[in-house]
């Protein structure tokens, strides 16, 4: 279903309505008006639910504006699979069990070494 809003509904509204129909996702493109804008919206959910869909998280709900990057990222999954195995190596080869740790050590030394300097 396809559902026009000038404003996304709020978390805590929809983590409330979905509690009792835990077959629902939904997907939330970016919030505008005008039929190009509307055209775009759609387009944006739709590339939420494609996201959704392929994650391994049971996700109830996601919006378009806060997934942008990963979206744009996703479109070439090769080449991010790639890029993100020149960027982290080994890293990215860990086991399942260990690799969220590891990940999150590694991007938490990697944002202590590139962050600007005023």
């Amino acid at each position: 279903m396809w559902l026009a809003s000038a404003q996304a509904p709020g978390a805590e509204m929809l983590t409330a309505a979905l509690e009792d129909i835990p077959a629902v996702r939904v997907a939330i493109g970016s919030a505008d008006s005008g039929m190009t804008e509307f055209r775009r919206s759609y387009s944006d959910a739709l590339a939420t639910q494609r996201l959704m869909l392929r994650s391994r998280e049971d996700v109830r709900f996601a919006r378009y504006d806060d997934l942008h990057a990963v979206i744009l990222a996703s479109a070439d999954e090769n080449g991010a699979r790639e890029f993100t195995t020149r960027a982290i190596g080994e890293l990215a080869l860990a086991d399942e069990a260990g690799r969220t740790v590891e990940v999150g050590l590694a991007l938490a030394r990697w944002l202590g070494t590139t962050r600007p300097t005023s």
